[in-house]
């Protein structure tokens, strides 16, 4: 899916994107260009030259700022939009249920704040029945929670084929968790383009995150294979090895499987790497699957929630702590987490102080005033990535090395 956008002086953006891709990811520094992209990707600006796959397809954009009509009040709001709504929109019943705004289809705009008002927003694009709904910053006044509900449902429109959406987001974690792609805007220019874990990875390095996240996937343990995956879990040996309308409604806001989908206590079960791991179920992301597949599932894990345990031996024993999830790992890289308020932090004293293959010291520690060591950790069995953030103390009472084994430790999800 090849996408572009040429604005004088503006934006001169070329994105290549997965023809399976659903739900975009949109991010990168204040002032990039992102929203001057999304504008000529609308039809707005009428000077761009544009080329996207969508020529015939009908596009919808919510600003951050939810430009809703004032004469009216919310009902009148989507009313006017169901007006010239596609054959296969879906329900305004569906669309309040979707965007958990249902108690105030009859609130003046006036009286709505601004949380509220950028749900009814997004709202009222849906109805219109949009095949792709391009989203800038439009859900940033919305409370964690909430917001997170209105992406799963989001993304579970995009996984069942009924929409592609673009999301122009500050907010990497938002993004880690619910984008098939990433991409990254810096001064009209597309610098980043690619599956989300990877592009995270670089946008990380680049930008210097102190605690960035990592992105996991596995699948969802489902109640038919519970009995098997817990006694492989418990038996657990850790090696190193290097290498209709109405129906139509229903599916939005569900997935297909319906009884994989239900979680326990709000807690979903994920196989990882062949290990069981706990997340809450509005930490979870649903992938594109066929029938009878497993349930692939995405999260993302935050570096400040991951400990390290160096005792592999006991590894799936830990019912004296109350974290609940393990994976073993590897140490593939230790970085110190600089200051930048430190004036011992020039460049020239920066040089050497990353860790591939060799060690440390308390000398390099000391050129950058680091209190914290950034790990990033290689998962045995699969190719995937975590990182823990930890104190120069934990790191020299551990005796932490590259390519030391170890067990990450993280809360739920």
């Amino acid at each position: 899916m090849q996408i572009s956008a040429r604005l004088s002086n503006r934006i001169n953006a070329q994105i290549s994107l997965q023809p399976q891709s659903r739900f975009i990811g949109i991010t990168g520094p204040s002032g990039a260009g992102k929203s001057s992209l999304f504008r000529a990707l609308a039809g707005v600006e009428k000077s761009a030259e544009v080329q996207t796959p969508w020529t015939s397809q009908k596009v919808g954009i919510v600003f951050q700022q939810p430009m809703l009509f004032p004469h009216t009040d919310v009902r009148g709001n989507l009313a006017l939009a169901q007006r010239h709504a596609s054959p296969n929109a879906m329900s305004i019943d569906a669309c309040l249920r979707g965007c958990y705004c249902e108690h105030l289809i009859d609130k003046p705009v006036q009286a709505l704040s601004g949380g509220e008002a950028q749900r009814v927003a997004i709202a009222r694009a849906l109805v219109n029945g949009p095949d792709v709904l391009l989203l800038d910053e439009s859900l940033s006044a919305i409370d964690i929670f909430t917001r997170r509900k209105i992406y799963q449902f989001l993304n579970n429109l995009c996984v069942s084929g009924k929409l592609i959406c673009l999301v122009i987001s500050h907010d990497l974690d938002d993004l880690a968790l619910f984008s098939d792609e990433l991409v990254f805007i810096d001064q009209g220019r597309t610098e980043l383009c690619g599956k989300t874990r990877d592009v995270l990875t670089q946008v990380f390095e680049k930008e210097g995150f102190a605690t960035p996240s990592s992105v996991l996937e596995g699948f969802k343990v489902t109640a038919q294979s519970d009995a098997h995956d817990s006694n492989q879990s418990q038996n657990a040996v850790v090696s190193y090895k290097h290498g209709s309308q109405t129906q139509q409604d229903q599916n939005a806001l569900t997935l297909q499987g319906n009884e994989q989908c239900q979680s326990e206590n709000g807690i979903e079960r994920v196989e990882v790497a062949g290990q069981e791991i706990f997340v809450t179920a509005e930490s979870v992301s649903y992938l594109p699957q066929q029938s009878g597949e497993k349930v692939s599932v995405r999260f993302a894990v935050k570096a400040c929630d991951v400990s390290i345990d160096t005792n592999t031996a006991d590894f799936g024993n830990a019912s004296t702590i109350s974290i609940l999830n393990a994976l073993p790992c590897v140490i593939s890289s230790i970085e110190p987490v600089v200051n930048p308020l430190s004036p011992l932090n020039e460049p020239e004293n920066n040089a050497d102080t990353k860790l591939a293959d060799t060690k440390l010291t308390s000398k390099k520690l000391a050129t950058v005033n680091s209190a914290k060591v950034l790990l990033k950790l290689d998962v045995l069995g699969s190719n995937q990535t975590l990182y823990a953030s930890i104190s120069c103390i934990s790191l020299s009472r551990l005796k932490l090395d590259v390519g030391m084994q170890v067990i990450a430790r993280f809360k739920l999800a």
